[in-house]
């Protein structure tokens, strides 16, 4: 009964920790999709308008003298409200693409935390801090930095912390490559950004989490020797034989 019930705990471990994941930032981007659709449609059109406003002729008055008259005041009045437009829905598109970006790393900072939490009980919090983290990985025996994504989360750690903390376009950013020629983050850069590296950070996880259910769950003939002699050193002889009957109870 009691290894049924173990049986059962280790499921239920395996579901937490490998199983129960959904990707990171899908709630957010769902939420988020419909208003983005029509900042984008918006934006279509004020292009479209300012575009036409500018196609407009001006009177050979204003063209040689500066000055316009009422028709040329119409033209300007409108090649400014669209353009206004135009960079007031740019600039909400940025808003979002730099939360979305947020978003993902702290839907990260939240599944790791709860995948460690799950594994290994209550930990000290300060070890969710990035350098912190892959000591604590380190000390497993688990190397984060060789799993395929673990450059693409560094990069978005980068990026997450420019935009929540940098008051310039920090120069950590010119090592990336959607920000290189860039001296501010841009909603297209952003996006392109979040395409490259949405896929190879949520695999990253997957890999991580299987490897913390390895680290707690799974047993060769190398750990159980290694188990074996350290609480074999550790015993009397009476104390690990009454050890391996507890084993079996």
């Amino acid at each position: 009964m009691e290894f049924e019930q173990g049986d059962f705990l280790r499921e239920l471990a395996k579901h937490n920790i490998v199983s129960s994941h959904p990707e990171l930032g899908n709630y957010f981007n769902k939420a988020i999709r419909t208003a983005i659709k029509k900042l984008q449609e918006d934006m279509s059109k004020a292009q479209a308008n300012y575009a036409l406003a500018c196609s407009k002729p001006y009177s050979e008055g204003y063209l040689k003298t500066g000055v316009p008259n009422a028709s040329d005041m119409v033209i300007l009045d409108e090649q400014m409200d669209f353009g206004y437009s135009n960079e007031l829905i740019g600039e909400s598109l940025s808003a979002i693409a730099e939360m979305r970006i947020v978003n993902f790393y702290k839907s990260y900072e939240i599944c790791i935390k709860s995948t460690i939490n799950t594994a290994y009980g209550k930990v000290d919090r300060n070890i969710f801090q990035w350098d912190a983290q892959k000591d604590f990985f380190n000390n497993l025996d688990i190397k984060i930095a060789e799993i395929p994504g673990y450059n693409e989360l560094n990069q978005l750690r980068t990026v997450n912390n420019c935009i929540k903390h940098q008051e310039t376009f920090d120069q950590q950013l010119k090592k990336i490559k959607e920000f290189s020629d860039l001296d501010r983050i841009t909603h297209d850069s952003c996006e392109l950004f979040y395409k490259r590296i949405e896929k190879p950070i949520n695999d990253f996880v997957s890999v991580l989490s299987e490897k913390i259910y390895a680290d707690r769950f799974e047993f060769n003939d190398e750990r159980l020797n290694k188990l074996a002699l350290e609480y074999k050193y550790r015993m009397d002889k009476n104390t690990f034989a009454l050890f391996i009957e507890k084993l079996k109870s």
